[in-house]
């Protein structure tokens, strides 16, 4: 019952995350279609619209509007859970699906850095390894929420013969030695209440342990970029390349 209950807690809190996300991706193609229809609207009141100029107008509300409705169905895919395992391009998914927190990155000033291997392949559950890897990308941001420091995310991604690693890194600041390893529990968390449950981390432990027989570790790391010293977490997530069922 208590595992019923923090994974419903733990989807509604994905849920809000993911919110927040359709905001940003929808906020610039609604600003488009609004700011178009009004131009229209304005030069067939002075009786100045052109049929060309109309017919453009008109073929970036529809560009604008495919966007919305593709960003819809990209949502709706990502609270999916899989029954059953699927062919994953990792380095693809990695800058193709993550697409969907790209836009509350760049308003944060988050730098995405890949490091990734061509090719890699594994077969496991899509859908819940990307709300993993947004579950730990967005701690990762909310560490770097109020940090002076130049914000990084790094991802890297390895190949090995039966496995493969992939590496999680910020410029957060870290955590303190004594609490490193209660990050995973339930409902523990070192933020203040209004941007923390303690939920995320909890549940993509569930998801890369449980459901897909990986491990999860994670480090204080110290590091340089481009000739500036930093300091953050680092996540280290070994999974399979075959789920066995």
């Amino acid at each position: 019952e208590k595992e019923r209950v923090f994974q419903s807690q733990a989807k509604m809190a994905s849920m809000g995350e993911m919110l927040n996300n359709i905001a940003h991706q929808w906020r610039q193609p609604l600003s488009n279609i609004s700011t178009l229809a009004s131009g229209v609207l304005l030069q067939k009141e002075f009786n100045i619209l052109k049929d060309d100029e109309l017919v453009d107008s008109l073929d970036k509300v529809i560009l604008s509007c495919g966007y919305l409705s593709n960003t819809i169905e990209d949502f709706r895919n990502f609270f999916r859970y899989d029954k059953q395992a699927v062919k994953i391009i990792l380095d693809e998914m990695i800058k193709n699906d993550l697409t969907i927190i790209k836009p509350v990155l760049k308003e944060n000033n988050i730098n995405l850095v890949l490091n990734l291997e061509d090719g890699v392949i594994i077969n496991s559950y899509k859908n819940e390894l990307l709300q993993a890897f947004v579950n730990i990308i967005n701690n990762s941001k909310d560490a770097m929420l109020h940090r002076k420091e130049d914000h990084y995310i790094f991802i890297d991604l390895k190949n090995y013969e039966q496995k493969v690693s992939i590496s999680i890194k910020d410029s957060g600041g870290g955590v303190e030695e004594s609490i490193i390893e209660n990050i995973f529990d339930p409902y523990f968390t070192t933020k203040h209440q209004s941007y923390g449950t303690g939920i995320g981390l909890y549940m993509t432990h569930i998801i890369l342990v449980d459901h897909m027989h990986g491990e999860i570790t994670l480090n204080n790391v110290n590091y340089e970029y481009e000739g500036s010293s930093y300091q953050g977490l680092e996540f280290i997530i070994t999974l399979p390349k075959e789920i066995i069922t």
